[in-house]
């Protein structure tokens, strides 16, 4: 060998090479996702109501419950209100007082988004073998780093981007525990920084993150152990499973597409038998011997561990029914088992979030599967992951994007193994890279200048601050038909909203409102809905019934526009007045 080329595989080199590419790719992130990060304001529910209970726990400097108007809000644990407020104290580390602002929240998903592609690009470079494993691990990272929906998550904010580095970080701990089970002293370590990561997901997702991470981490050794003592599997399994997903699929049939969901579940269930057949027929002791020197307990223990001891805190405060009540009601509320259309929004949703590299890396998945040769252990990480995840989210979820983010890493990393396969000539890769670039660039104009300026009037900041500015405020400020905690977040703080079919409780609370404050502002919907026309059917119910207690309403028309990101209607503002004032 060359001694130049031999020098270029000493680890010194190679740490060096890491943290070359390390310091560039966060840098180029960087250059994504911040310029303008605050230029849109605060636009959907989630994103409005993460930074909404954030400023009224940093103004109570409360640190274990979250709340929402003094009402506790238990839907998510507390992670990404903490990091909101570290960022917020941090930003007034100068002193004066300081509460949450928008770039608290963007700016945390915008870093949690680095890390991601960071932690990304580390464990490409550990899962495949030593051969050309640079660039797969950039290939993989880029791809991850420009993915369409990955970027505006992470620009945008949405909570399970915060999940990307805790579970990357676990699965890869676990991973290099594996295949160093020779190195007693690294193992532990890795188990140690396996668990950690497992607990700051538990507490950033809860429940569905420790699921996620336990059946990645610990069902590819297991399948790995499996596949390697026999490669026979038996029909009956799989043809139960796909009866028996299919069959509850059906269920829901209604069209075309639900007829081609159900059969994507008993594809699905196929699937999962036959995995069930072949761990069954690889010896349960032996792939379980594999398992438990993992030690699977320690590290989803500490997940459960983390996340039942900030219960109990809570339930100190607030009382266990509480808590008991708000699990019981988030579980209701996206526990969705078998939604019939699920498999096909996923199947979407894996090619385009992360294009260009998702397409790759399903690609990539397929051949794979279809091939008879042994895989590598980092082959069978990566396939598990997308596949498991990709099964959990079908099964269990409603299909939604969002729910996919954390499975993106492992998917981009096939599509780094496609790329560094068929990218192997200079003009091929000059073309890669070249994609890559552009959609780096488009996305960045996109997000950062062109979206600000085409859908600004979908976040109600300016028609808020409008209001503000003619001596409003969030008592006299509030909704009929819809919540909208971006609004209250503007408002200064939480204000009062009433759905569609509480009209009657409406009009009377207005009207305490109007006599205590002189007049209310109501944000009403001006939307035909399912096509029956129920906002306006409500709406004019509400106007009779405020009439009827002798309240004077007058259409305020603001010079800002506030127009709701779902549903794409306008919302209009009412002034309520008292008659006798008038």
């Amino acid at each position: 060998m060359h001694p130049t080329a031999q020098a270029q595989r000493t680890p010194r080199n190679q740490t060096r090479s890491t943290l070359i590419d390390c310091f560039a790719l966060a840098l180029l992130c960087a250059m994504m996702y911040l310029p303008g990060i605050t230029s849109l304001g605060l636009v959907n529910w989630q994103e409005g109501q993460r930074a909404l209970v954030a400023r009224e726990m940093l103004a109570n400097n409360e640190w274990v419950v979250p709340t929402r108007g003094g009402e506790v809000y238990l839907a998510k644990p507390p992670m990404i209100y903490w990091c909101q407020m570290g960022l917020a104290r941090a930003r007034g580390s100068g002193g004066g007082a300081v509460e949450v602002e928008p770039i608290d929240l963007r700016l945390t998903v915008a870093l949690a988004g680095i890390l991601g592609v960071i932690c990304t690009y580390l464990l490409a470079r550990i899962v495949t073998n030593r051969d050309q494993n640079r660039r797969r691990a950039l290939y993989s990272a880029l791809g991850l780093a420009v993915g369409v929906l990955y970027m505006r998550s992470a620009r945008v904010g949405e909570l399970d981007i915060l999940l990307v580095p805790c579970a990357v970080g676990a699965i890869g701990a676990v991973y290099y525990a594996w295949v160093c089970a020779r190195r007693p002293a690294v193992r532990w370590l890795c188990i140690a920084l396996a668990s950690i990561c497992c607990a700051l997901a538990a507490l950033t997702k809860g429940p569905p993150a420790i699921a996620l991470i336990a059946l990645v981490a610990f069902g590819a050794p297991a399948w790995y152990e499996a596949r390697a003592h026999t490669t026979r599997w038996s029909w009956p399994p799989a043809v139960i499973g796909a009866i028996a997903f299919g069959a509850i699929g059906a269920l829901e049939i209604d069209s075309f597409t639900d007829a081609i969901g159900a059969l994507l579940h008993a594809a699905i269930g196929a699937m999962v038998g036959t995995v069930v057949s072949v761990l069954l027929r690889g010896g349960v002791r032996r792939w379980g011997r594999e398992v438990f020197r993992l030690h699977s307990e320690i590290v989803i223990g500490a997940g459960v561990l983390a996340l039942w001891v900030w219960g109990e805190m809570v339930g100190a405060r607030v009382g266990d029914d509480v808590v008991q009540a708000a699990a019981s009601a988030e579980a209701k509320g996206n526990l969705r088992l078998f939604v019939v259309d699920s498999p096909l929004k996923n199947i979407g949703f894996l090619a385009y979030g992360l294009l260009p590299i998702g397409l790759l890396g399903m690609i990539e998945l397929w051949r794979i599967a279809s091939r008879r040769s042994p895989v590598s252990r980092g082959v069978v990480l990566c396939v598990v992951w997308v596949f498991v995840g990709f099964v959990l989210m079908s099964v269990v979820g409603k299909g939604v994007a969002r729910y996919l983010t954390p499975i993106w890493p492992g998917l981009a990393i096939l599509g780094g193994m496609w790329a560094v396969r068929e990218l192997h000539t200079p003009a091929r890769r000059a073309a890669g890279i070249g994609v890559f670039g552009a959609a780096a660039i488009g996305m960045t104009v996109w997000y950062s200048v062109v979206r600000p300026a085409r859908v600004g009037d979908t976040s109600p900041q300016a028609m808020i601050g409008e209001l503000l500015e003619l001596g409003a405020t969030n008592q006299n400020i509030g909704t009929f038909g819809f919540d909208a905690p971006a609004a209250a977040f503007y408002s200064g703080g939480d204000m009062p909203w009433w759905p569609l079919r509480d009209a009657e409780r409406a009009a009377e609370e207005i009207q305490e409102l109007v006599h205590r404050h002189g007049s209310f502002y109501v944000l009403v919907r001006d939307e035909e809905g399912d096509g029956k026309n129920r906002a306006g059917k409500a709406n004019a119910r509400l106007r009779a019934l405020l009439g009827e207690r002798g309240a004077v309403i007058g259409e305020f028309r603001p010079g800002a526009r506030y127009v709701r990101d779902r549903t794409g209607s306008e919302v209009g503002v009412w002034l309520v007045s008292d008659s006798v004032r008038r």
